[in-house]
């Protein structure tokens, strides 16, 4: 016996769930343990000290939800999106409302860099079904610009 558990396999999924402020990441790590989550984990990750290089290994996979609000965070995060995905086969998939100009800027700042770009404002009949319901029943509650997810799919080239 080597002693390798296979835990360390590169062909283990590996899940962590990143986030900007502690309170956030001790919560995650409260559901993963509540929820016996494996090979998942919760750290701190804060866009514009991504220097140090403390991942060192490359995903395949980043997912982000409505992150992108904080404009001068962008070009941070388009420097961390760059040092983690897999060339080629490496993606993040972003879930982000409009934002007034935000969603655009980030976005034009993708496309000076090494990234292939995939705006989708239609990309589930269901959800788009029920966007449309919310713009003709409810304009008073429902504003799209911060409402409304678009989807960007962002691969490095």
């Amino acid at each position: 016996d080597d002693g390798d558990d296979g835990d360390d396999d590169s062909t283990t999924t590996r899940i962590t769930i990143t986030d900007g402020h502690p309170d956030s990441v001790a919560k995650n790590q409260a559901h993963i343990e509540r929820n016996q989550l494996k090979n998942t984990t919760s750290r701190l990750l804060l866009w514009n000290n991504h220097h140090d290089k403390t991942e060192k290994e490359h995903v395949d996979l980043v997912l982000v939800s409505d992150c992108l609000f904080m404009q001068h965070f962008h070009e941070d995060l388009a420097r961390l999106l760059a040092h983690l995905l897999k060339a080629q086969t490496g993606m993040a998939i972003f879930c982000q409302p409009k934002r007034h100009d935000s969603l655009q800027n980030f976005v034009n700042i993708l496309e000076k860099e090494t990234f292939q770009v995939e705006l989708l404002e239609r990309y589930n009949e269901d959800i788009w079904k029920q966007h449309q319901q919310y713009l003709q029943d409810s304009t008073q509650l429902y504003d799209a610009n911060i409402h409304y997810p678009q989807m960007l799919l962002v691969r490095k080239l």
